[in-house]
């Protein structure tokens, strides 16, 4: 009966040696002492091994000793649980004192016993054995090397090059890069006109247009990538200072914008989920200019007459530019220096919608019908003279100035206007850069142009610059007390200035003469105004 007892008690001593092993086990892992598992895992077990195999040997004199009481063994068990519990909590500060206890007196059953317990911990450090195999980096960056491989396609078109860049497996390892550039001419004529309804609609002017049939090949027959990858192309005409827009134009020649942009390097790169005719556009801003050139076609070759400049918003149109009043219109061609010009008709020239800067040329012939007409002439005064308030009066006045801007035209040179205020008498730089209201010599054979842009609405020239009404058909008069002038004989011409008193009356600085007929009498050259 006795050693029944001493058995159930040995079994629950290991019992609760177990159970209190794997608790320490858990409140490590759980407390994050998770550094060293094994090692904290073999301390546990040497501990619960010296404490078992002392409470065997402590079992077996307890068989011995025949005379010891029952009561004593249960005390003595009792307190064996309360000592492992606290080499357990000991555990974390590296500190192992079971260990010292001598376990080599133990008999060769009562170690087999305590063989159940070392095992159970053993479970304790699967994670662990998982995590090693899990945390295989060079196995896992080599898979993910494999999966994240790019493979890169490149073809030179003229001066462009085309790179193509996609993930393994986005096409077949054998695919080949096929780029032509569009030369169609019917293909041409529809893509610019998708990209134009673009231009219109985005409000952006157009540069250049690159169109390109991108394509993969595999023995002959064209595939389509099963991903969309990245497409860069390099083209001098673009640089990374500009904005480029990038369209694919399907079947039905619509045109959609693929989000494309210019990189640093100048390169036009975008997204393609699936490849056919794509279209890069060098985008320009939203204002275009329109020159409309005049030219006299009954010359050979042709002589430009006038030009006109006008800035229009993309897709805008210039209307009624034909000027053909005592001209014949012969025709009319439209494009640029770059692309050369085709002739259109008049009524296709009036509704172009402009999407970048083009010329129209306009070629005519005078008509050779007489008319006879009046003449008007307009008479202009640099010095009008001065008034009793000081001030000084001329067709140059700045108020004679609709526009408020420093290049003004000018009657007469700087050095015969009134060096005052009130009267403009600065230089105009022209195109050339030249004082458009310098002098340009006798002969006359470098005259500055570009001087008038257009005609009005009653052929009147339209100029580039500010002027003083040059060919308004007012008067310009200016009433009040002015110094009187005097004239005198001098040096066998006449001299005028200015005198000390004044006279009330109109002076003016434009005079205009409608309908001027000059009449001429005939006039015999008599005889001795010549020498026989």
């Amino acid at each position: 009966m006795k050693s029944r007892n001493k058995k159930r008690l040995l079994a629950l001593v290991l019992c609760m040696v177990v159970a209190i092993s794997n608790s320490s086990f858990i409140f490590a892992s759980e407390t994050g002492q998770t550094e060293y598992p094994q090692e904290a895992e073999v301390q546990t077990q040497d501990e619960a091994v010296a404490d078992d195999m002392d409470v065997a040997a402590y079992a077996a004199d307890e068989g011995q000793a025949v005379a010891d009481e029952q009561p004593a063994a249960v005390e003595q068990v009792a307190a064996e649980p309360e000592t492992t519990a606290e080499t357990q909590e000991a555990q974390p500060v590296a500190e192992a004192p079971a260990a010292e206890q001598p376990t080599t007196e133990a008999p060769a059953a009562q170690a087999s016993a305590v063989q159940a317990p070392a095992t159970a911990p053993t479970e304790e450090t699967a994670p662990a054995s998982e995590n090693a195999t899990a945390e295989t980096p060079e196995e896992d960056a080599t898979q993910a090397e494999a999966e994240n491989q790019q493979l890169t396609w490149s073809q030179v078109v003229g001066n462009t090059t085309v790179n193509v860049t996609a993930e393994a497996g986005a096409l077949p390892a054998d695919a080949k890069l096929s780029v032509t550039e569009i030369t169609s001419e019917d293909e041409v004529k529809e893509i610019e006109k998708a990209v134009e309804e673009k231009a219109i609609e985005e409000q952006f002017s157009i540069k250049n247009i690159f169109s390109y049939d991108i394509k993969f090949l595999v023995n002959g027959s064209e595939v389509q990538p099963t991903t969309p990858v990245q497409v860069s192309v390099d083209t001098p005409e673009i640089t990374s200072s500009e904005d480029a827009a990038v369209l694919h134009v399907n079947d039905n020649n619509v045109a959609e914008d693929m989000k494309g942009a210019v990189d640093g390097e100048g390169k036009v790169v975008f997204d393609a989920p699936h490849f056919s005719k794509y279209v890069i556009v060098q985008k320009g801003t939203a204002t275009v200019t329109v020159t409309v050139e005049h030219y006299d076609n009954s010359k050979n070759p042709a002589e430009k007459i006038y030009s006109s400049k006008y800035t229009l918003s993309v897709g805008g149109s210039v209307k009624d530019f034909v000027k053909t009043q005592n001209w014949e219109l012969e025709k009319i061609e439209v494009g640029d220096e770059t692309d050369g010009y085709k002739e259109i008709s008049e009524e296709a020239a009036s509704n172009i919608e402009a999407v970048k800067d083009i010329t129209i040329r306009v070629y005519c012939k005078p008509e050779t019908s007489q008319k006879k007409d009046g003449v008007t002439f307009y008479d202009y005064t640099v010095k009008a003279g001065t008034m009793k308030n000081g001030t000084v009066h001329s067709i140059n006045d700045i108020s004679n100035y609709s526009q408020n801007t420093n290049g003004k035209l000018t009657v007469g040179e700087n050095k015969r206007n009134y060096d005052y205020d009130t009267v403009y008498h600065a230089e105009c730089s022209a195109s050339d850069g030249r004082n458009a209201n310098g002098y340009i010599g006798k002969d006359m054979t470098n005259p500055i142009t570009g001087l008038i842009s257009s005609l009005d609405s009653n052929d009147q020239p339209v100029f580039n610059y500010a002027d003083p009404g040059f060919f308004n058909d007012t008067d310009i008069a200016i009433t009040g007390n002015w110094k009187k002038i005097n004239k005198t004989w001098n040096n066998n011409k006449y001299e005028y200035s200015e005198g000390n008193t004044y006279s009330s009356e109109t002076r003016y600085t434009r005079k205009v003469y409608k309908n001027y007929k000059l009449e001429f009498e005939n006039h015999k050259i008599m005889s001795d105004y010549c020498s026989p």
